[in-house]
């Protein structure tokens, strides 16, 4: 409880947090929601991922600056010395943004995030990777998700956050496919994460999209009774 209590204090008192400069910034951004959330700083949670909404908006409003897909630190330093402009064409981090709007059940910032997509970045190809039976075998020993896995694109954020949480319901047997790893079996699911954090690999969906399901199912038996 303590370390959650530090890592909201950490991100609600700390505004760079709120603009990340690369995409890949979804692994920390995936990890330290799933605390908060497990920890039950559902405020916290709700609060940061707010605070990163305004902030897309005010940073492209201002300098049409936004998250850079493919790391590059010279492209970077070009950007911010005004040598070079950013190709604002894909993300990873909005999609796992929404879909933590989701797991908090917060409607309210689910529809911000819709309309940030909707105002500022209509263009915007929304992405989410998903692990291959394959990558067990490598998972700690290389960047599991280059070039490897598979990808959705082109991601739809619909008007009625039931639809999307319909959809993500009906994807957990057709995509995710670490449930049956031996280490997340075993509950090692810190395995996941640090081979994430250490390799800049992307963060695997089951960690939140489960939490989407669990509630769903519950959702269920209460309707049954």
């Amino acid at each position: 409880m303590a370390i959650a209590d530090s890592l909201g204090s950490f991100v609600l008192n700390n505004p760079p947090l709120n603009y990340p400069k690369y995409d890949e910034h979804s692994i920390e951004i995936a990890m330290s929601l799933q605390l908060l959330c497990q920890a039950g700083k559902v405020d916290t949670a709700s609060r940061w991922i707010r605070n990163l909404v305004v902030a897309f908006h005010n940073n492209y409003m201002v300098d049409k600056d936004f998250p850079i897909f493919r790391t590059n630190f010279d492209k970077l330093v070009d950007i911010h010395n005004g040598d070079d402009t950013v190709e604002i064409t894909s993300s990873t981090i909005i999609t796992i943004l929404v879909e933590y709007a989701i797991v908090l059940q917060s409607e309210e910032l689910y529809h911000q995030i819709r309309e940030l997509v909707k105002e500022q970045f209509p263009k915007l190809n929304l992405q989410i990777w998903f692990a291959t039976e394959d990558i067990e075998g490598f998972v700690a020993s290389k960047c599991y998700s280059q070039n490897e896995g598979t990808l959705k694109h082109s991601i739809v954020i619909y008007k009625d956050i039931e639809a999307y949480r319909k959809e993500v319901f009906e994807e957990m047997d057709l995509y995710i496919k670490e449930d049956d790893f031996q280490f997340f079996k075993a509950s090692f699911h810190i395995i996941g994460h640090l081979a994430s954090r250490h390799y800049r690999a992307q963060p695997f969906p089951i960690f939140w999209r489960r939490a989407i399901k669990l509630a769903m199912e519950e959702e269920k038996k209460v309707v049954k009774i």
